[in-house]
């Protein structure tokens, strides 16, 4: 996302060799991965800052939909290597002076940098007989946008989040009441936090939907992992799919007293729309449930790019014994959890 392999380098003094070069730009990085595996499909590098993942693997997802690709692999990747990057995103004053993402926590401040990758493989359910053990989850939905004018270039943008989210349910046929858990952008930041809290409400939660409600569980990878930032979307929908399946939440780390303005966005959810938001403080003991009556829920994740690139995606358990349906084309993705050693 940065180019910062290539840029120390530089740096260093050392020559560029062809190879150097080649090997560090974002479109030789992506076909560097079809090269090897013989992989002749489209190939695509995504920059839209924070979003990045999400956006590749909603193009991932729309490609099979629309039968262009039998099958689509998308990641996303963030590595810290120059301290000129931190020092250029600590001049937009984005960043916590404790190194942390507090999530919708009071003292919010901005959000701790994290490294780290994500990967995943999209086949359609139709292809996947024989591998379906492996599966972590079913994308039934995605959509992604742009926040076009708003207060700043890298300020949040709630009418063109919930916009987002209306998009996205719509494309795999859901009802907003079905969602259960989201995976949130959750920064850690003073304004985002609240912006994107409301937003949500405003698109999941309607007059109609009023006795469909019962409770939205929210939750935030951010604050365990620090935000990976190009490879942040992607995890949280990797979040999404382990809490659709397991069933279950855990508390959200560094979060021990609610911003007030996230605490009216969620009163506002209760007095409007009687809904039951849950928040789980890292204080709280135990887990909670994810599930309805037994039934499999629909988990989501947003990610929201500094650029202004918006991107959320749907997706439920991988179980056959489902009663949510999606009418819209579900996608199986796979990831690998761990590997067998070899002896």
């Amino acid at each position: 996302m940065y180019h910062e392999y290539i840029n120390v380098q530089i740096e260093s003094g050392a020559a560029i060799s062809p190879q150097a070069f080649i090997g560090n730009g974002p479109p030789y990085m992506v076909g560097r991965v079809s090269y090897s595996f013989g992989l002749s499909g489209p190939c695509v590098s995504t920059d839209t800052a924070c979003s990045s993942s999400l956006v590749a693997t909603h193009l991932a997802h729309r490609g099979i939909i629309s039968g262009e690709l039998e099958a689509g692999l998308a990641g996303g990747i963030n590595i810290m290597l120059s301290c000129n990057t931190t020092a250029g995103i600590c001049q937009l004053q984005a960043l916590s002076l404790v190194g942390r993402c507090r999530t919708f926590d009071v003292q919010g401040d901005g959000y701790g940098r994290g490294e780290g990758f994500a990967v995943a493989m999209l086949y359609p359910v139709e292809n996947t007989a024989q591998v379906t053990k492996m599966s972590l989850a079913l994308v039934c939905g995605s959509a992604i946008n742009q926040d076009g004018r708003s207060s700043s270039m890298t300020a949040p943008n709630g009418p063109s989040q919930s916009a987002l989210i209306y998009r996205a349910l719509v494309s795999g046929g859901l009802h907003p009441w079905q969602i259960r858990v989201v995976s949130m952008h959750g920064t850690g930041t003073p304004l985002g936090d609240p912006i994107e809290v409301g937003a949500l409400g405003q698109s999941i939660f309607t007059k109609d939907d009023r006795e469909n409600h019962h409770y939205v569980i929210m939750q935030s990878n951010k604050a365990s992992f620090g935000h990976m930032e190009g490879a942040a979307g992607l995890t949280g929908l990797i979040l999404a799919g382990l809490v659709s399946n397991i069933g279950a939440v855990s508390p959200i780390k560094h979060l021990r007293s609610l911003n007030p303005y996230v605490m009216a966005a969620l009163i506002e959810w209760r007095q409007r729309h009687g809904t039951q938001a849950f928040v789980p403080l890292q204080n709280a003991t135990g887990i909670f449930s994810a599930s309805s009556s037994g039934d499999g829920p629909i988990a989501s994740a947003s990610s929201f790019g500094m650029s202004g690139v918006n991107a959320h995606a749907l997706i439920k358990q991988t179980s056959n014994n489902m009663a949510i349906e999606c009418t819209g084309k579900t996608i199986e993705v796979f990831v690998s959890g761990h590997c067998h050693r070899r002896e």
